[in-house]
């Protein structure tokens, strides 16, 4: 393939340049962490689910 479906290049510079952009939709702490599982499987969310430490 030579990365031009669907605009596949673009976002491969952009995340080789670090400008690709991540949503974060939920934090969790640690202890939270199994629940943060559970919705990842579950819901349907948007943006990274972020278990922090």
């Amino acid at each position: 393939m030579d990365g031009t479906f669907g605009g596949m290049r673009e976002v491969g510079e952009l995340a080789i340049r670090g400008d690709l952009p991540a949503t974060i939709g939920r934090r969790y702490s640690l202890d939270d962490g199994v629940q943060a599982c559970i919705d990842f499987v579950r819901l349907h969310t948007t943006g990274k689910l972020v278990v922090t430490m």
